[in-house]
């Protein structure tokens, strides 16, 4: 309220035009451009209170990067007008699409942080994990076109790489072994404050759609698939596939991945430890907190999350001491039994005793045996995303984006 005071004499004395209202400062940045887990408007509520002090136009910005949201604080009376920074970025043409009504093109920011605050951070150029033509603009014109081009895996690469590649002028045929587009995406959208992530696979079944991409689901490929020679080049996105560590007991029944519990083909029981605190080991643990369980997670780094940006660091562990999530770091797994896992921390032995389930969350390797028998039928593929190295998801979406330079 002092703030609010201060900020009505300053545009009384200064004749201040309007106000722009976020927040975050050198010792909070992580609410500066706050991440997928913030809620969104969370900033509504303190443009309000600005709006009942002054009489001058009041804007707002902060996790505001859908147009019902923004319509509702206008209607509400909390602000004016409303600042749409990493939505902009995501989508340039948004205001334009919903101009013309078309709410349902838009490519709708989903607060991952990567490729715009973690390009700043690493003073690298802006970049955007659900528009990848942003910071390549340059390369619209040196595409490869007029051919017919088969691409192998319907995740968020294979799905980025048939869009791109449709829209220079080829005509492409999408497989998916599974019943559904999303692959490893679809996944990632489970923990809590990520549900928007499903708004990319949306946004590009639809764009498929459009382009009227030939799309084969429950259609898995063999490098020997005659249909393959009728194909000028070929993409390979086949992903990666859950690491399985050699410990003892790690084919006991209550041993599982984290795609089982995440897909919701296991059920974990009350007690959980999950094995391995990275991005899926940490997001999962997460995932089963908030639902209830009693977590715990074992991790041989000092630190869990290390590759997560900083700012959705932050909201996580936080997270994590509310839900009293139990952390083990520098600690390795030695062995399995009923019920228990066995760690070694410090030089000793240590039992984590009255487990329901063990979730293992090791990573992915990449799922590239057909990549090499590829090659031996005599096809040279263009292989992308987790298949040539498991990196984020960032990392996949470019690589299919860039597909139609990179064959030519």
């Amino acid at each position: 309220h002092k703030a609010i005071r201060r900020q009505r004499q300053m545009c009384i004395r200064d004749s201040a035009d309007a106000i722009d209202v976020s927040v975050g400062n050198a010792f909070s940045p992580y609410y500066i451009t706050a991440p997928s887990i913030v809620d969104h408007g969370f900033v509504a509520n303190i443009s309000e209170q600005f709006k009942k002090a002054v009489s001058v136009p009041v804007a707002v910005a902060g996790r505001i990067n859908d147009p019902c949201i923004a319509e509702t604080i206008l209607k509400t009376g909390k602000a004016d007008l409303i600042s749409m920074g990493r939505a902009s970025i995501a989508d340039p043409d948004l205001p334009r699409k919903l101009r013309d009504g078309r709410a349902d093109d838009i490519r709708y920011c989903i607060g991952c942080i990567q490729g715009c605050v973690g390009g700043v951070r690493q003073l690298k150029p802006i970049t955007c994990l659900v528009n990848p033509r942003i910071g390549r603009e340059e390369r619209d014109a040196d595409t490869i076109s007029g051919k017919k081009i088969a691409v192998i895996g319907g995740g968020v690469a294979g799905m980025q790489a048939s869009i791109t590649l449709a829209e220079s002028g080829n005509t492409v045929t999408l497989f998916e072994k599974e019943d559904k587009l999303g692959g490893q995406w679809l996944l990632a959208a489970v923990p809590p404050g990520k549900t928007e992530f499903t708004t990319l696979v949306y946004w590009q079944k639809k764009r498929l759609r459009e382009l009227k991409v030939d799309i084969h689901l429950n259609t898995p490929i063999e490098a020997n698939d005659p249909q393959l020679k009728a194909f000028d080049k070929v993409v390979l996105s086949t992903g990666g596939i859950p690491i399985m560590p050699r410990i003892p007991g790690v084919d006991l029944p209550f041993v599982v991945q984290a795609a089982d519990v995440l897909s919701g083909r296991k059920d974990t029981g009350k007690t959980v430890a999950v094995i391995g605190g990275g991005l899926v080991g940490s997001e999962t643990a997460l995932h089963l907190a908030m639902l209830g369980m009693d977590v715990s997670i074992i991790e041989m780094a000092d630190s869990i999350a290390a590759a997560l940006e900083p700012s959705t660091k932050h909201f996580l562990v936080d997270l994590f001491k509310k839900k009293d999530v139990k952390i083990y770091t520098g600690s390795k797994v030695t062995e399995f039994r009923d019920g228990v896992v066995v760690i070694e921390r410090n030089g000793r032995n240590e039992e984590l005793t009255g487990l329901d389930t063990v979730v293992l969350a090791l990573g992915s390797r990449p799922n590239n045996r057909i990549l090499e028998e590829l090659k031996e039928n005599g096809i040279e593929p263009l292989a992308i995303g987790d298949v040539v190295k498991v990196r984020k998801g960032i990392d996949a979406v470019a690589e299919g984006y860039c597909s139609a330079w990179e064959m030519k």
